[in-house]
């Protein structure tokens, strides 16, 4: 994004190492948010367990053995019961420095719709039992989602805390955890070991991002702090104080990085980049999962940010690429599921900086870095969410959005300025949720303003909070509400709903805001010890 920048993360010779070799970097939890304490015995351990990537009959098992100092075995055990009695499945396989002591497996001959529970042996210690859940087939009534984004976290332990992932982790009744990019801040990163440090250092320091991993499977899509502030296929922030690299070895050690340290499945090792994919919750939700920053995203034009401008709207300047385009075009017609929920990095409704101004020169684009600079290829996504690309429309669409550090609720549309719009509410194609930040720092606006020059734009809290999405989805309805934790700066903290929005199938638009959460799955098989 372009209005943001935090402190510079340096990455001490120090540090590193200690991250790299799984050294204590915690600080001790207080009750308000209890956490699972790690015990001596599962020192090797010390990054956590994760899992992700779930299928109908498969899911991606994680750790890192963060002792290893040569190749080492490592065994995996499946159960469906949390005292770890009822044994699935097992295997092992060997991990070794050249994937910097992280493994992997794909489990697969699951059965859909279960929850199970896992752990790691190596080096003669036990991991944390960690949890995990199949995704349904069939006839689904309901499901419940945590949507997260945007976790930066200070060198210094102990000076910013991850309370959404600790809350997040505490809810028995999520099917699983959608994470919209900026997972880390690595934008003074350049080689493999910094990256790779940066994600160590995440795993280590945040034991709220280790319990939340813990306990769910998580959907992850990343968005530019994983590689530089504001990249872009070919380039991005470059720290001043580190030497010159190319780009292309800049974002390939970042991408290495990402899918060593993250449960994403990675279906060419040769083209990293290739994370779009998509899940399918039986036939009540798909989720889609796109790239939007590496692949095919041509520079921002920040200084052509006037509506209409022909350079930032040039038919040229893609976001997904023709590639993706197709596939996203041939995912959503094909989806046999009622929702729609699409994972979205960057704000795809227009926001305007203002009511045009007096001089005459028109009104401007608050944010070149999301879907508003790259006018020509957001119309191609709304020519197959219409069907003006000659096929099918796409009903009940919902956008999740990260990036801001803050919250928006929005309708999505082509011509949100016009008549047929303010006054017959016509056009609509979706809906957008910007969600609160986890632990980055603040934006918001003023509502007035924000209101007079965007009247597709429902809610926005000024000032903004921390916090998480929660989206809660039925067969006929859907409700995404807004968390809110009212401090970062200690693990004490207060918890609460903000407000939440009711969709109606069909519909496609906000209905009115709601103030009461939605009841809590009693029925949810239990947490991980």
């Amino acid at each position: 994004m372009t209005h943001i920048r935090h402190p510079r993360q340096g990455v001490s010779r120090r540090r590193l190492l200690q991250a790299a070799a799984g050294l204590p970097l915690l600080a001790a939890c207080h009750d308000s948010t209890p956490l699972r304490p790690e015990s001596a015995e599962q020192r090797v351990f010390q990054h956590g367990v994760a899992s992700g990537d779930p299928l109908a009959d498969r899911v991606i098992l994680w750790t890192r053995i963060s002792a290893a100092q040569a190749p080492a075995t490592v065994r995996w055990e499946v159960y469906r019961d949390p005292f770890l009695t009822l044994r699935v499945t097992q295997g092992e396989g060997e991990v070794s420095g050249d994937s910097d002591g992280c493994y992997k497996v794909d489990v697969s001959g699951l059965d859909a719709g279960r929850t199970y529970y896992y752990r790691f042996l190596a080096l003669d210690q036990v991991s944390p039992t960690g949890r995990t859940r199949t995704l349904p087939r069939g006839a689904v009534e309901r499901l419940r989602l945590a949507v997260c984004s945007c976790a930066y976290l200070p060198d210094e332990p102990g000076t910013r805390f991850h309370n959404a992932y600790g809350q997040i982790a505490q809810r028995a009744d999520l099917d699983a955890v959608l994470h919209l990019g900026d997972y880390v801040y690595a934008d003074s990163d350049l080689s493999l070991a910094e990256y790779r440090a940066r994600h160590a250092q995440y795993k280590a320091q945040s034991a709220e991002l280790r319990e939340a991993h813990r306990q769910h499977p998580f959907i992850t899509v990343w968005d530019d702090h994983e590689t530089t502030d504001n990249c872009w296929q070919d380039g991005g922030y470059q720290p001043p104080d580190k030497p010159l690299i190319p780009f292309a070895e800049r974002k390939q050690n970042a991408m290495r990085a990402y899918h060593e340290w993250l449960p994403i499945r990675t279906p060419d090792p040769a083209d990293l980049g290739r994370i779009w994919r998509s899940f399918d919750f039986g036939d009540l939700l798909t989720v889609v999962a796109p790239e939007t920053r590496l692949h095919a995203r041509a520079a921002q034009a920040y200084s052509f940010n006037r509506v209409g401008s022909p350079i930032a709207g040039a038919e040229g300047r893609e976001l997904l690429g023709a590639e993706q385009m197709d596939w996203l075009r041939g995912t959503l017609r094909a989806a046999p599921t009622q929702w729609k929920l699409f994972m979205n990095p960057v704000q795809i409704g227009q926001l305007y900086a203002g009511l045009p101004d007096e001089e005459g020169g028109g009104t401007r684009y608050r944010n070149m870095d999301q879907w508003d600079g790259y006018a020509a290829e957001r119309g191609r996504l709304f020519d197959i969410l219409d069907g003006a690309d000659g096929g099918a429309p796409v009903q009940d669409l919902i956008f999740m959005t990260g990036d801001w550090h803050c919250q928006f609720a929005n309708d999505v549309l082509r011509a949100p300025y016009g008549a047929a719009y303010r006054e017959r509410g016509e056009g609509v194609l979706g809906t957008e949720f910007t969600i609160p930040c986890v632990s980055s720092g603040l934006e918001g606006y003023e509502p007035a303003e924000l209101f007079a020059a965007n009247p597709h734009f429902k809610n926005h809290e000024f000032p903004a909070r921390h916090g998480h999405a929660l989206v809660d989805l039925r067969r006929d309805t859907a409700t995404v509400e807004f968390w809110h934790t009212d401090t970062v700066e200690t693990r004490e903290h207060r918890y609460r709903l903000n407000v939440g929005f009711p969709l109606t199938a069909g519909a496609n638009r906000i209905g009115e805001l709601l103030r009461t959460p939605t009841p809590t799955n009693t029925e949810a098989p239990s947490l991980a010890p």
